[in-house]
């Protein structure tokens, strides 16, 4: 390797440093608010989103993008979207630092406030897999209005752990939950959408409609935005 000059006016990799340490906003506002007792697993998560290596992961997961695998080499329909490892090491820290769960599983004042502070320190380095913490936190809350569906899902979805495997609900150790909501004809006006539900027994319906983006499309659900039969 060629030597070349010495560079003295770029600033060094922002790495190695700890985003919730120096941000007294934001540890005074949380210990205000009730979620002071989130303080240790929040130092945990900041000290790794400042880190070397979560930063190389984020890179990695937004360079190498998803790819969709149609058919496997034996010509079978799978349609299978392949992700990056890395995306999945994102995925494993985020879902087992409970971003998704905690305001659910804590039982104690503040825990929103606790969640919100993580979520807002992952932020500040990566958001693609924000969708789906997102989401599937959402999910659990609405399961509580059908309480069969959250028999099935919701031990699965509020633990704190990750499971990519294409495999049934009842084979995996934890769920995720994505959305497709956008329609060509609506983009993000949501009122536009066409997407008809019909209701079919006590808790099915069926969807006609197109849907055009879907966010992580190999969660185990997702949410789907229709307009209801008659409408």
């Amino acid at each position: 390797m060629t030597r070349t000059h010495e560079v003295t006016n770029q600033p060094p990799p922002f790495t190695g440093y700890d985003p919730r340490s120096g941000d007294v906003l934001l540890r005074t506002t949380v210990a205000r608010e009730g979620g002071g007792w989130i303080d240790a697993r929040a130092g945990m998560l900041a000290r790794a989103v400042g880190s070397e290596a979560l930063q190389s992961l984020a890179a990695q997961a937004n360079r190498y993008i998803p790819e969709l695998h149609t058919h496997d080499r034996f010509g079978r329909r799978i349609d299978a979207v392949e992700f990056h490892p890395a995306y999945h090491a994102l995925m494993s820290t985020v879902f087992g630092a409970g971003l998704h769960a905690l305001a659910w599983t804590a039982n104690r004042d503040g825990a929103f406030v606790a969640r919100a502070a993580l979520n807002y320190l992952w932020n500040q380095l990566e958001h693609g897999v924000s969708c789906p913490v997102t989401m599937s936190f959402a999910a659990a809350h609405m399961l509580h209005a059908v309480p069969d569906l959250a028999a099935r899902w919701e031990a699965k979805l509020l633990t704190e752990d990750y499971d990519p495997r294409p495999l049934p609900v009842a084979a995996k150790r934890a769920v995720t939950i994505g959305m497709a909501m956008t329609e060509k004809r609506g983009g993000s006006d949501l009122r536009a959408n066409t997407t008809r539900a019909v209701h079919i027994t006590v808790n099915d319906y069926r969807l006609t409609g197109h849907k055009w983006f879907c966010s992580a499309p190999m969660s185990d659900a997702f949410f789907r935005l229709p307009v209801p039969n008659g409408a």
